[in-house]
C-alpha cells in the first residue's frame, strides 16, 4: 500500500522517481562520486549504489561547503539525485539546491521530514514529491539484480549491456564483472558509468565472477547475463510478473534462441518444460532466459569450483534441494554461438565436465553424453556448427567408455546402448544426433 506524507519544504520543485534511503548520514566529499552519481562512501549501507535521477533521503550530511562543492559538480553533471529529503533542514544540502538554481537553472527539490516520518521511508519504493512539499509514495517492483561476467568481449559487450539497460522495467542493478580484459573492455564499461556498476580484476573464471557480483547483489530476483548473450525486450518485466505472481516458484525460465556471431537466429534453443528426471539426462533450461529469487540462490548458490557446465550443476542441485522451476512459452534472450565460445572452442573439456558432474550427481553418465564424448575424441568435430555424426565404429567405441564411466551400474549402461544400437540400426537415430545440451 503507498502512503502520502507531508514535509516541509525547504527548496520547492516537483519530481517522481525511486527513492534510496540511509538511516546514516552521508558523506558527499569523499562519499559521492560527481562523475557518476555513485555513492562511494564504504560506511554506508548505499555504498555501490547510484543515485543519478534518484531520490536520495538522508538524514543529513557530514561536512560543510565540501557537500555544496560536490553537489553543485554533479548538477552541472547530470548526475545529481533528482530531489533530496532530509530528516530536519541541513544547511549545506539547501546552500547547494539554491546556488545550483543560480548557477545551472536546475535546483534539488528538497523536503524536510520528522523522525517519524523519515523511518517510513523504504529504499526501491516510488515516490513523487509535490511543490507544496507532499511526498506520495507507491508499492516499489522487486528490484532486479542482472550480473555480467566479462572477460575479453569488447565485440558483444555493448549490445549485451544495451540489451539490460534498454529493458522496460523501472528498478534494475546491473553489474559488471570483468576479469582483467586486455581488450578494449574497460572503455567500454566507462561509457555506462552511473548506469551500471563494474569491477576489473582477475578472476578463476566466469563462475567465480558470477558468484562474486551475486554476493554484491541487492535484488529480490538474481539473474546472469553472459558478454555475448542479450535479452529480448520485456525480458525481465516477463520474467519478475511471472515470480510475482507465482510466489512458489523458485525460478523460472523461457523460450530463447540460438543466434550467430552477427546476432542472426540460428534456430530455437531446445528448452523443455522442467522435468527433474530429464534433468538427470539433458541440461534443457536455456540459462540466460532464467531468474532466480534471491532468497532461493542463497541457499544453493553457484558453486565457483565447478569451471565448466556450472549453470547445470546449479539447476541439478536446486532440482534435488526440492526448488520449483517453472518454465513459461515467452521468448526472454538470445545464446550466441560463435567459434569463441567455450562451449565450442573447449568442447571436450565441457563434454568431460558435464559427464562428471552427472555421475556425481546420479551416479550415471547417460549414453548421449558418453557417444557426444566418444565422437569428439575420434573426429573433433564441435557438434553444433559441425554435427555430430554416427557411425558403427564411433558407437561401439563408446561401449568400453561408457562402462567405465558408469562401472557401478554397467548393466544398465549396456542396456541402454543395446537398446539404442538396436535402434540405430532399424534407422531410428533420434538421440544419437546431437550431444544434449551444448549450451551447457
Amino acid at each position: 500500500m503507498g502512503y502520502l506524507i507531508q514535509g516541509r519544504v525547504v527548496v520547492p520543485g516537483e519530481t517522481s522517481g525511486e527513492l534510496l534511503v540511509s538511516t546514516e548520514p552521508l558523506s558527499f566529499w569523499g562519499g559521492y562520486d560527481q562523475q557518476t552519481g555513485e555513492i562511494i562512501d564504504r560506511r554506508n549501507a548505499l555504498s555501490g549504489r547510484n543515485a543519478r535521477g534518484r531520490i536520495l533521503a538522508v538524514p543529513n550530511t557530514v561536512g560543510s561547503s565540501t557537500t555544496t562543492a560536490v553537489l553543485l559538480e554533479a548538477v552541472r553533471a547530470g548526475t545529481a539525485p533528482a530531489a533530496l529529503i532530509t530528516r530536519g533542514v541541513d544547511t549545506f544540502l539547501a546552500l547547494a539546491s539554491v546556488v545550483a538554481g543560480e548557477m545551472y537553472g536546475r535546483p534539488i527539490p528538497i523536503v524536510a521530514l520528522d523522525d517519524a516520518q523519515f523511518a517510513r521511508l523504504q529504499t526501491g519504493t516510488q515516490v513523487s514529491i509535490s511543490a507544496d512539499g507532499k511526498i506520495k509514495t507507491t508499492p516499489a517492483p522487486p528490484l532486479v539484480t542482472v550480473v555480467t561476467p566479462s572477460y575479453n568481449m569488447a565485440r558483444y559487450l555493448p549490445e549485451t549491456i544495451e540489451s539490460v539497460l534498454s529493458q522496460n522495467y523501472p528498478n534494475i542493478e546491473y553489474i559488471v564483472i570483468d576479469g582483467g580484459s586486455t581488450d578494449n573492455t574497460l572503455d567500454i564499461l566507462k561509457r555506462f558509468a552511473g548506469r551500471l556498476r563494474f569491477v576489473s580484476e582477475p578472476d578463476h573464471g566466469p563462475a567465480d565472477a558470477i558468484a562474486k557480483g551475486l554476493r554484491q547483489a541487492h535484488g529480490e530476483i538474481v539473474a546472469w547475463l553472459n558478454a555475448d548473450d542479450t535479452y529480448l525486450p520485456g525480458a525481465i518485466r516477463t520474467a519478475v510478473d511471472y515470480l510475482v505472481s507465482h510466489p512458489a516458484a523458485d525460478v523460472v525460465y523461457g523460450e530463447g534462441w540460438w543466434i550467430d556471431e552477427d546476432g542472426a537466429i540460428i534456430s530455437r534453443y531446445p528448452t523443455l518444460a522442467f522435468d527433474a528426471k530429464v534433468l538427470q539426462r539433458d541440461c534443457f533450461i536455456c540459462q540466460p532466459s532464467a531468474f532466480l529469487r534471491a532468497s532461493s540462490y542463497r541457499r544453493c548458490a553457484l558453486d565457483p569450483n565447478v569451471t565448466r557446465s556450472f549453470d547445470y550443476d546449479l539447476w541439478i542441485r536446486m532440482s534435488k534441494a526440492g526448488f520449483q522451476f517453472s518454465s513459461i512459452p515467452e521468448y526472454l534472450a538470445n545464446s550466441r554461438m560463435h567459434k569463441g565460445a567455450k562451449t565450442i572452442y573447449e568442447r571436450e573439456i565441457v563434454l568431460r565436465s558435464s559427464m562428471d558432474l552427472l555421475k556425481r550427481h546420479y551416479g550415471y553418465v547417460p549414453l548421449p553424453w558418453v557417444f557426444g564424448y566418444t565422437a569428439y575424441r575420434l573426429d573433433h568435430r564441435d557438434q553444433f556448427f559441425e554435427p555430430l555424426r554416427y557411425s558403427a565404429w564411433k558407437y561401439l567405441a563408446s561401449l568400453p567408455l561408457g562402462l567405465w564411466y558408469n562401472r557401478r551400474k554397467p548393466l544398465k549402461f549396456f542396456s541402454e546402448w543395446a537398446l539404442k544400437g538396436a535402434q540405430e540400426l532399424w534407422g531410428r537415430r533420434p538421440r544419437l544426433r546431437r550431444t544434449p545440451g551444448p549450451a551447457c
